[in-house]
């Protein structure tokens, strides 16, 4: 007796066959598509146009000058990124400690979800140092404070962590090393207390990294200082998924095609 095979059964087999290279193919890329991946972002020169400020806050009312740039040598090694600033206290609102917050960010290191891929999780680092505190010989305060923090911009919206950890140095402290670790999305908070949400999903827009730097006395009114203050070795570590490459989602989608013709 001669087994005959139905038309559809024989459309099934040569639909089968021609879906083998794709499906061996597929199996091939499935471990790169599925695993996470790891990148280290790193500045340790500091170059000017690699970088960005804005002033946050400032509440010393009787005026601030505050300048940026890259200084060479002296760093932990090499180059690294300097702050000068110098202060008039005063009452504002009835602080007694008055301050400037100052956000620094590297634009030349954006992340971009949609296209790098959703972060997984995020460690942030560097070396600081308070290099220099100069009050005039008119007056001294009797107490000067800079601190380092981490910051992350996204969407004009300013982040730091939620635990708010600051780094304070006291001057020619030499440098420090400063570390936040393991960090995803829900463990940042606006740094103004709004409510906006960070977005590390691969929906998510561009983020920017950088650190805060805040001054401030512990000091009364009618006083002058001047602080200068470094940072160098700035590193962000992103656990994040790739985005799939198009020729990649095109085979998963022939491969769906495939799977779907075998069920009619």
């Amino acid at each position: 007796m001669t087994s005959q095979l139905s038309h559809s059964s024989r459309v099934r087999i040569t639909t089968l066959c021609h879906c083998v290279p794709v499906i061996i193919a597929a199996a091939t890329l499935w471990p790169q598509i599925a695993s996470a991946e790891f990148i280290a972002l790193t500045d340790q020169t500091f170059s000017d146009a690699d970088w960005s400020r804005e002033i946050i806050s400032n509440t010393f009312a009787l005026g601030t000058a505050e300048s940026t740039a890259q200084q060479v040598p002296d760093g932990f090694p090499g180059a690294f990124r300097e702050s000068q600033m110098s202060a008039a206290g005063g009452l504002v609102g009835g602080r007694m400690a008055p301050r400037i917050q100052i956000g620094h960010f590297n634009t030349a290191q954006t992340w971009n979800p949609m296209i790098d891929g959703g972060i997984d999780g995020i460690t942030l680092s560097y070396h600081a140092n308070a290099l220099d505190d100069r009050p005039p010989a008119q007056s001294t305060p009797t107490g000067r404070v800079v601190r380092f923090g981490f910051l992350l911009r996204q969407d004009g919206v300013v982040f730091q962590p939620s635990n708010n950890s600051l780094l304070s140095l006291v001057p020619n402290s030499g440098w420090i090393f400063h570390s936040d670790g393991g960090k995803d999305s829900s463990d940042f908070r606006t740094l103004t207390g709004g409510p906006e949400v960070l977005d590390f999903s691969a929906a998510g827009k561009p983020i920017e990294f950088g650190y805060l730097l805040q001054m401030s006395s512990t000091s009364g009114t009618g006083f002058r200082i001047q602080n200068t203050a470094g940072i160098d070795n700035f590193r962000v570590g992103l656990n994040f998924t790739p985005v799939p490459e198009p020729s990649t989602s095109m085979l998963l989608a022939i491969l769906g095609i495939c799977y779907y013709s075998q069920r009619i």
